[in-house]
C-alpha cells in the first residue's frame, strides 16, 4: 500500500511498517511529533491490511521557515485524511470478505450435512428392503416345501399301506412253501394229513388274489413351476427404484407475522415439476425442538399456521408430490419464522 505525495525537488523515503520500529530513520529537522504521526499511521493502515505490513512512500523537502512548515502541517493532514480512509476501506474489505467465508462454510455445512443425512437415509430404506425381501422370501419358500411336504405325504401312505399287504402276503407264502415242502418229504403215514392241512391253508390264503399297484403315471411327480421372469421385473424396479436430487423442487419463499400465526408461501423452483399436491410441516426452533408434524396437505401455495407462541422461533419446510406418484419429494430448506403478535384477545407480556 504506497501513498506519494509532496513536490518534486524533494528526497523520497519509504517507511515499511510491521513491525515495532520504522524502517527508516527520521529525516533531519523533520519534527518528532510530525515523524511520530506518520509512524501512527502506518501502523494503523498496516494492521488493517490482510499481509500485515504497509510500505509508505513520501517526499520531505526540508524548510527552514515557517511556510515550510506549514506546508508540510497540511500536506500531513491530507495524508492522514487518505489513510483513514484507507484503513475504513480495509476494515470494509475485511469484513465483506469474513462474510463470504461465513456463507461458504454455511454451504460447506448444507453440503455435508445433507449428503451424511441422504446416505444415511438410503442405507436404512434398502436395509429395511433387503429385511422385508429376505423376510417375505422366506416365508414363500417354507409355504411351498410345506405344499411338497403335504403332497409327499399324502402320496406316499398308499403306497406304504399297500407295501405292508404285499410284505404280509410274501410272508405267508413263504410260510406256506416251506409247509408244502415239508409235506412232501415226510412218510407215508404223515404225509396225507400234511398234505390236507397244507391244501387248506393254501385256499385260505387265496393265493390267486393280488394287491393292486399303482402305474407310475397314476401317482404323483411333483415339481416346482417357477417363472424366472420375476428376476428381471424385479432387477427393473430395483434398477429405477428410489432416486437422488440436489435441489428440491419447491422452496417456501415467504413467511408473514400474522396474530399468533404465520402466512407460509412456497413456490416451484423445478419448471419441469408438474406437482399435484403440496406438504407443509413445521416445529419449533432449536435443540429442544419438537418434532416435524403436518401444518397441510393441498394444492395451494400457501397455508396460515396457527396456534403459535409468539417471540418463539418455528422451523418451516415443505415438499411436493408429482402427478401420479405415491412418494413426496426432498423438502425445502428449512425456513426459520416468528411473530411478534400475541393472538386476538390475548396481550402479549
Amino acid at each position: 500500500m504506497t501513498w506519494s505525495c509532496w513536490p518534486p525537488l524533494a528526497k523520497t523515503y519509504s517507511m515499511r511498517c510491521g513491525g515495532s520500529q520504522p524502517s527508516v530513520k527520521r529525516p533531519r529537522k523533520c519534527h518528532f511529533w510530525t515523524w511520530a504521526k506518520l509512524w501512527h499511521i502506518c501502523s494503523g493502515a498496516a494492521a488493517a491490511s490482510p499481509s500485515g505490513s504497509v510500505t509508505f512512500t513520501f517526499k520531505w523537502r526540508p524548510e527552514s521557515t515557517e511556510t515550510g512548515g506549514g506546508r508540510m502541517s497540511v500536506e500531513v493532514d491530507l495524508l492522514l485524511q487518505e489513510a483513514k480512509e484507507s484503513i475504513e476501506a480495509a476494515q470494509n474489505y475485511r469484513s465483506e470478505l469474513q462474510q463470504r467465508l461465513h456463507g461458504l462454510n454455511q454451504a460447506r455445512k448444507q453440503i455435508r450435512g445433507s449428503s451424511g443425512q441422504a446416505r444415511e437415509a438410503l442405507k436404512r430404506h434398502f436395509t429395511e428392503l433387503q429385511t422385508a425381501a429376505s423376510r417375505l422370501l422366506s416365508e414363500r419358500l417354507a409355504g411351498l416345501l410345506a405344499e411338497v411336504d403335504a403332497i409327499e405325504a399324502d402320496s406316499i401312505k398308499p403306497l406304504d399301506d399297500c407295501q405292508s399287504l404285499i410284505e404280509h402276503g410274501v410272508g405267508q407264502a413263504d410260510e406256506l412253501l416251506r409247509e408244502g415242502e415239508a409235506a412232501l418229504r415226510c412218510g407215508l403215514g404223515e404225509k396225507e394229513d400234511k398234505l390236507g392241512s397244507f391244501t387248506k391253508k393254501a385256499m385260505h390264503i387265496q393265493l390267486d388274489s393280488l394287491p393292486e399297484v399303482p402305474a407310475l403315471v397314476d401317482v404323483p411327480c411333483v415339481s416346482a413351476q417357477l417363472d424366472d421372469s420375476i428376476l428381471s421385473l424385479l432387477r427393473d424396479r430395483v434398477s429405477r427404484h428410489g432416486s437422488v436430487s440436489s435441489h428440491p423442487p419447491v422452496q417456501i419463499e415467504e413467511l408473514q407475522e400474522r396474530p399468533g400465526s404465520i402466512l407460509v408461501r412456497w413456490c416451484k423452483v423445478d419448471e419441469d415439476f408438474a406437482a399435484a399436491d403440496y406438504r407443509l410441516q413445521y416445529r419449533r426452533s432449536g435443540s429442544g425442538g419438537s418434532q416435524y408434524e403436518d401444518a397441510y396437505i393441498g394444492r395451494d401455495c400457501e397455508f396460515l399456521v396457527l396456534h403459535l407462541d409468539p417471540h418463539t422461533d418455528y422451523l418451516f419446510r415443505v415438499c411436493a408430490r408429482g402427478e401420479g406418484r405415491t412418494e413426496w419429494s426432498p423438502w425445502s430448506i428449512p425456513q426459520t419464522g416468528y411473530t411478534t403478535l400475541a393472538p386476538h384477545g390475548r396481550r402479549s407480556l
